[in-house]
């Protein structure tokens, strides 16, 4: 048969031919499974040949259905009838294979065979019952005339045939297994039979071909119950055939009068007789004396039970072997003696084995006094151990000193180690590992103990029976030495020598473990935070932090018992283990008294520095089963203390944890607000206090929550700046404020002003900010200098150096920058030459009472001159009275922001107060004199 197989590239893969495809392969690797696993069985065979026949099935009717042409693929349909007909007689051979009842069904057997090759060359030869091909929406498919049944109703029968065996086996199952095993091949073979509806479409019917998936499920469950029950049962019989012809040792079975009657497959390969070669041979003839002078002995040989006697038997080459011959006599139910079993065990490489450990004895000895270990040698069948000179010297002693006995060795290893050592050369003498190898302390003669490291490997006979056992000893306490220091590395602060955070967890695990098995009470977990240390750390330097991080270590230790533990946790973060503050009350007085003495200031350089800290506590209660709990509440309750920058001691409790759940889910739900655009953006006007006129807006995010409403932005803007979210709220901010400027410079010019963006603390010291102005510049159309960020003034004196940075890209692109809420925060006046800011906005705190408290006055007319000296334009926040406005005037204040002309509003709003700032504000003051 001649088969078109047309170009790769030319055949056209789908969905279906895909699975098809994946399915044949897998019941071709089940079947390659199976053989694999059960090669000594005939019934693996069976179901490798069936697996194939499956296999080329599918490979056909993929290949079929993603064929180019009809022509192709109607000889891919032919390539598949390959295997088509022998399924059944397949699937039955294996049947009955597996249920023991192949010798009463051979003539069926053989019957199937023969209709399955008919079957194939009526259809192959004579193109006989396919009559071209279909073409349906998953590709090509056989197209079989009416004289096809006749095949279609063999396969039909042939796997009918099959289920029988199964079905009636079920009744006569000799055991659970054998039952699981026929019930499961019965469920598969069921599941199979559903392929022949794939015979359906091949009559013109439009039914979906699915027969493979059926057959994938067959290849599962055949595979499963093979791996599971296997294929044959193991029965007495069965096992003693597969011991017999398995043993290494030649067998042979003798009749009562000595003649062989049987021999394994052992005495080929030991003394290479083929077994036809002994059969009736009498057993003497083997034994290398002549029969005549040994004939009383051998009389007695083969008529009483013999164990462990040695002779030389003659090879079929006329070598002679030596064996260790075991004899059972076998007797009729009269104890007459019918036979006898021998047994003859190899002894040429037991005997080899012996001359050469006898010959290397001298050599090691040898080598034992030039090696630079300590060596030895534990002769286990007499127990005697021989240590060398550098064994012995290693832990002080002579060669006469130390006896060669066991007991010198095991005595002086450490209490401790010796279970595991003996344990560990058990493992290894016992099969369970390769070779010894282990670390101990070994007592010194001086009373000290030394850290060894030894190794061995025993000597073993054919029988994997150890007889020996050799090795070295060395001495690794200077290695042991540095993995401790290591170690301590490892689990220490460098800085302060303190407990690390590992450490501090493994002792707050212990402290639990002994807590539910021996503590009678509770203990508390503090976590200590040093309050604005990276203020200090920027602005006197790495140095100045350090030594805070090391005085406050110090401080600490001295102020806790011996049973606490203060460990540092990272930066500028202390945790406290106190083992015996067992309720939070005591905790806390305990918190309080470290705050009390922590709270101390320091001179650095001629300036005197504040240092205070910010406490959290949690105690173990029993609510806590692991240890990253305990220490992750004591954390948050000290995040909850330094809340508003406020130093204090916070303890934690089951409110808080509401707090945190609460906090948790609005920040999910800001991510999202964000993500779908759901915040708005309002304005502020910014009005010429002389004129009226509108300056700029102030752009101020708003959160209308669907179930609290109207969220403050002083909630959730602190909460996107410590969950990372405040970068994709600027960008959101910054997009939609570019936005409305591009739409007011086209539609409505006179709407058009500069806006302010606020810019979080957080992003002083990122580069995403500006990445994102000059993203958004490029992509909008708008005048230039429409857009001020926004600094505050905690942002500016706690980021200097990234502050100074961003000042100067932004301006580099246009951007005008302003210091907001200043005054609030820890600058001096002298500070704002640092910065070349366009505008500074007063606070709000200061505007309030300008008309009426003479110290407002003086820091609003301070920092109104110094902002003109450096060219600063000044905006008065939070205006809401006429009076404040006339004193701003009086300190030549340009413009302000407030309720007094509105408050933030949504972009279609502001046209409504854009003539009204003129009305609101004051009368321009009078130019004449006086």
């Amino acid at each position: 048969m001649g088969i078109e197989i047309a170009n790769v590239g030319d055949y056209i893969v789908t969905l279906h031919a895909l699975c098809v495809f994946i399915v044949a392969l897998f019941v071709e690797i089940c079947g390659w499974f199976v053989f694999m696993r059960e090669r000594n069985q005939d019934e693996s065979v069976y179901f490798l040949i069936l697996t194939n026949t499956l296999f080329i099935w599918l490979l056909s009717s993929s290949l079929t259905a993603t064929a180019p042409t009809r022509e192709i693929a109607l000889d891919w349909i032919k390539f598949g009838y390959l295997g088509i007909p022998f399924i059944a007689p397949a699937l039955y051979q294996f049947t009955v294979c597996v249920l023991g009842c192949q010798e009463q069904r051979r003539e069926y057997i053989a019957c199937q065979w023969t209709l399955g090759a008919v079957f194939a060359s009526t259809i192959l030869v004579f193109d006989a019952f396919v009559a071209g091909v279909y073409r349906y929406e998953w590709g090509f498919f056989p197209r079989l005339n009416n004289e096809s049944f006749v095949f279609s109703a063999a396969i039909a029968i042939g796997i009918g045939g099959s289920l029988f065996e199964y079905t009636r086996a079920l009744g006569r199952s000799q055991s659970d297994a054998d039952e699981q095993r026929t019930l499961w091949l019965l469920s598969a073979l069921s599941i199979a039979s559903f392929g022949l509806i794939d015979f359906i479409p091949a009559y013109g019917i439009d039914v979906y071909p699915i027969g493979y998936v059926s057959l994938g499920l067959f290849a599962v469950a055949a595979g499963y119950t093979i791996w599971r029950y296997r294929l044959v049962e193991l029965t007495p019989s069965f096992v003693a055939g597969r011991v017999f012809d398995t043993m290494e040792d030649p067998l042979l079975v003798c009749d009562e009068k000595g003649h062989i009657r049987i021999a394994n497959e052992a005495v080929h390969s030991v003394l290479g007789y083929d077994t036809s070669e002994l059969s009736d041979e009498f057993i003497g003839h083997l034994v290398v004396e002549s029969p005549s002078s040994v004939s009383e002995d051998l009389h007695n040989f083969i008529h009483r039970p013999v164990r462990g006697r040695e002779m030389l038997w003659r090879a079929a080459d006329g070598s002679e072997v030596a064996v260790e011959l075991s004899v059972r006599v076998l007797s009729d139910d009269e104890d007459n003696h019918i036979g006898t079993v021998i047994i003859a065990r190899d002894l040429r490489d037991q005997r080899r084995t012996q001359a050469q450990l006898e010959s290397s004895r001298e050599r090691f000895e040898l080598i034992a006094k030039g090696a630079n270990d300590g060596i030895w040698d534990w002769d286990l069948e007499t127990d005697e151990l021989f240590y060398s000179k550098r064994w012995k010297r290693a832990i002080g002693y002579e060669d006469e000193a130390i006896e060669e006995r066991p007991e010198e060795w095991f005595e002086r290893i450490h209490p401790d180690d010796r279970p595991r050592v003996r344990s560990t050369m058990s493992a290894h003498l016992e099969g369970g590992a390769p070779t010894f190898e282990c670390e101990y302390r070994l007592e010194h003669r001086d009373g000290s103990y030394c850290w060894m490291e030894a190794r061995g490997l025993a000597v073993r006979d054919e029988d994997d029976r150890p007889l020996r056992m050799v090795g070295t000893q060395i001495d690794i306490s200077e290695r042991k030495e540095l993995e401790e220091q290591l170690r301590r590395e490892y689990l220490h602060d460098t800085l302060t020598d303190l407990p690390n955070r590992e450490l501090f967890l493994d002792r707050i695990d212990r402290l639990l473990e002994l807590r539910d098995d021996q503590l009678e009470h509770d203990f508390s977990v503090c976590v200590l935070d040093i309050d604005r240390f990276t203020v200090i750390n920027d602005r006197l330097g790495h140095e100045v932090g350090d030594d805070l991080l090391v005085r406050t270590a110090e401080r600490l230790e001295s102020m806790l018992d011996e049973a606490d533990t203060v460990a540092r946790l990272g930066s500028d973060e202390f945790g406290l283990l106190l083992a015996d503050a067992s309720d939070r009350d005591e905790a806390l007085w305990v918190a309080d008294r470290i705050a009390q003495q922590l709270n101390y200031p320091i001179w650095v350089d001629d300036e005197q520095i504040d240092l205070s800290v910010s406490i959290g506590v949690a105690v173990s209660s029993r609510e806590y089963g692991e240890t990253e709990e305990l220490l992750r509440d004591a954390d948050l309750a000290m995040y909850d203390a330094k809340s508003e920058d406020r130093d204090d001691i916070v303890g934690f409790d089951t409110e808080m944890k509401q707090r945190v759940i609460g906090r948790a889910r609005l920040e999910s739900e800001l991510e999202e607000a964000i993500e779908a655009e759901r915040l708005s953006i309002h304005y502020q006007p910014i009005v010429d206090l002389e004129s009226g006129e509108i300056q700029s807006y102030e752009a101020l995010t708003r959160w209308n929550h669907p179930e609290y409403g109207s969220v403050s932005p002083g909630r959730f803007i602190p909460i996107a700046e410590q969950s990372g979210l405040i970068v994709d709220l600027t960008q959101y901010v910054l997009n939609r404020v570019t936005q409305q400027l591009a739409e007011w410079a086209a539609y409505l010019p006179s709407m058009l002003a500069p806006v302010q963006v606020n810019v979080s603390s957080v992003e002083v010291t990122q580069s995403e900010l500006t990445q994102t102005l000059a993203d958004r510049l490029s992509s909008t159309e708008f005048p230039e200098n429409m857009l001020c960020m926004e600094l505050t003034e905690r942002a500016v004196f706690d980021h200097p150096e990234g502050a100074s940075h961003i000042v100067e890209r932004l301006q580099s692109m246009g951007i005008t920058v302003a210091i907001d809420d200043f005054g609030t925060g820890y600058s001096s006046l002298s500070y704002l030459r640092q910065f070349d800011a366009d505008q500074i906005k007063i606070d709000r705190e200061f505007i309030h009472d300008v008309a009426s408290n003479s110290e407002s006055r003086e820091i609003v007319r301070t920092v109104s001159r110094l902002a003109d000296t450096l060219g600063m334009k000044v905006v008065a926040e939070g205006i809401e009275r006429t009076c404040e406005i006339e004193a701003l005037r009086s300190f030549d204040i340009a413009c302000g922001q407030g309720y007094y002309w509105s408050k933030p509003l949504p972009p279609d709003e502001l046209t409504d107060i854009e003539g009204t700032t003129h009305e609101q504000s004051p009368a321009p003051r009078s130019t004449s004199a006086g």
